[in-house]
């Protein structure tokens, strides 16, 4: 907990066991706690800036999930008997006032923040449930990576609980989540070494998104804007050269960090961590970006080149996609 609250610390003595519900195959440290150390231990997380979820558990294996962006608790998932349901802001403190539970916190990234609202949300969905090899695995994964469409992969056995969001139209895979009793991981390479080569039959749940539902509009704007951001990049240094995108590179990250945005250009690469709350929050943001980009190009090779190179990438996205940019449409201004 820190050195700085050492009195507070001390009410939450620890107790190292496996997670129950969403994190089956994962160990943290859990506290005990009554409703005003889960208060306290609300606040302190409020103080800490956390990022990430506070889980309590309950007698009889009922769970909580409370959501945090940078301090701000904003979400709520209740689990019984294996159902997830979201929780008005209004009720939480019915849930507070519950005795005898045991907390613990899970910091997460701004991608695992949105792959667990993700999951969270679908997770009453259709879902297509098989048992498959781990040789298979891989060749499995290639045809999701195919479909036209966005699908959410839970891939567990008793070592780890991997959630995948694919996006569709073989565009790369960008979130991924694993717990594992090692700890938590977002490398697909890493979902790779868990499986390993011994032969054993693993369980893959998917869930498919012909469209997006509106809980998913935040996830498909930002792979709309990192199709068209890095090829863009790319696009401008074959016209401008290396020294001008990597002025253009800095533009935007100085920008982008000034304004506390977890959005950075690395070459013609795009390093996104940041997590809106609110898809309406990330069309504002990235048409920030996009305007800087374009005024920067235009300044270097004109403006009817800079019309064409931010936006050549949109055509390599399935229509699931393009569909939600035309609604939400990001490069005005």
């Amino acid at each position: 907990m820190g050195k700085r609250q050492p009195a507070l610390a001390a009410q939450f003595p620890a107790i190292i066991e496996p997670m129950q519900g969403f994190f089956p195959t994962f160990q943290k440290e859990r506290r005990p706690v009554s409703s005003g150390t889960l208060s306290a231990l609300i606040q302190l997380q409020r103080q800490d800036l956390l990022t990430g979820l506070l889980e309590v558990v309950y007698p009889g294996n009922a769970q909580t999930l409370l959501f945090f962006n940078l301090g701000a608790p904003f979400a709520m998932y209740v689990q019984n008997e294996g159902i997830w349901r979201k929780i008005l802001p209004s009720q939480w403190s019915d849930y507070y006032a519950q005795p005898n539970g045991e907390a613990a916190i899970i910091p997460l990234g701004g991608d695992g923040l949105r792959t667990c609202l993700m999951t969270l949300e679908s997770g009453q969905g259709e879902m297509e449930e098989i048992l498959i090899r781990t040789a298979g695995f891989a060749a499995h994964l290639g045809q999701v990576k195919k479909r036209e469409t966005a699908s959410l992969l839970r891939v567990q056995d008793e070592a780890f609980h991997a959630l995948v969001v694919v996006p569709g139209g073989t565009v790369d895979v960008q979130d991924v989540l694993i717990f594992s009793k090692s700890g938590i991981h977002t490398d697909i390479r890493t979902l790779t070494r868990l499986i390993g080569d011994e032969d054993r039959l693993i369980r893959v749940s998917q869930t498919e998104f012909p469209h997006f539902p509106q809980f998913m509009e935040e996830y498909a704007l930002r792979v709309a804007f990192v199709a068209l951001a890095e090829p863009a990049m790319k696009r401008f240094e074959q016209l401008a050269g290396d020294s001008l995108m990597e002025l253009l590179g800095q533009e935007v990250n100085n920008y982008a960090f000034h304004q506390g945005w977890k959005i950075q250009f690395f070459g013609s690469q795009v390093v996104h961590r940041h997590f809106f709350q609110e898809s309406g929050e990330a069309v504002v943001v990235y048409r920030s970006l996009f305007r800087m980009m374009r005024q920067y190009i235009h300044r270097v090779v004109g403006a009817s080149l800079a019309a064409n190179v931010v936006s050549e990438g949109l055509g390599g996205l399935p229509a699931s996609y393009r569909e939600i940019f035309n609604q939400r449409y990001f490069l005005a201004g």
